[in-house]
């Protein structure tokens, strides 16, 4: 997803959960009662194959002016999506957008980098989380050629396996030492 999403090695995914996106944007709806606001899971389906009502959860079958920008192509459902979404009726929201009251802190639970880009731009993600207090939520990519072609010696010990050496003072393939 990183080269569909990130091309150019330049990008970061930010982690969070639904509750921490939901429970903001439901304070904004309350505080908008003229608005219809709101936070789901996309519905992938299968277009050519099931009609959408047919793929509907029992419980998603109560049809909104929002349902059909919760649907998407099945083949896009290994980005299992979330959406939120804001009709404003006659009020304008402005070209700025919205703003939800979050605390960055409580909101981001991660900040990865992407797994292909330069050390120049981890540095300068750095810099930005250490501004904003986020240091402990940056890191590499689990895919980021450093991380995941580690040696075998070096992934044991950050890993927190026990490292077994043999007479000739290298470690052996597998942590068992078989």
């Amino acid at each position: 997803m990183w080269r569909l999403y990130a091309p150019g090695n330049e990008g970061v995914a930010i982690a969070t959960t639904f509750g921490k996106l939901d429970n903001p944007i439901k304070t904004a709806a309350r505080a908008k009662p003229a608005w219809l606001i709101g936070a789901a899971r996309v519905t992938y389906i299968d277009h050519a194959n099931v009609g959408w009502i047919e793929k509907l959860e029992a419980n998603d079958k109560r049809l909104n002016v929002l349902m059909p920008f919760m649907l998407k192509n099945i083949s896009y459902e290994h980005e299992k999506e979330v959406r939120a979404l804001i009709i404003s009726g006659m009020e304008e929201i402005g070209s700025d957008g919205l703003d939800l009251p979050v605390s960055l802190n409580d909101f981001i639970d991660e900040i990865v980098d992407n797994p292909f880009c330069q050390p120049w731009f981890t540095e300068a993600v750095a810099g930005v989380a250490d501004r904003y207090g986020l240091v402990s939520k940056h890191g590499r990519s689990s895919l980021s050629p450093d991380v995941f072609y580690m040696d075998r010696k070096q992934g044991r010990e950050q890993l927190g396996a026990p490292l077994k050496v043999d007479g000739t003072g290298s470690a052996p393939d597998t942590p068992d030492g078989d």
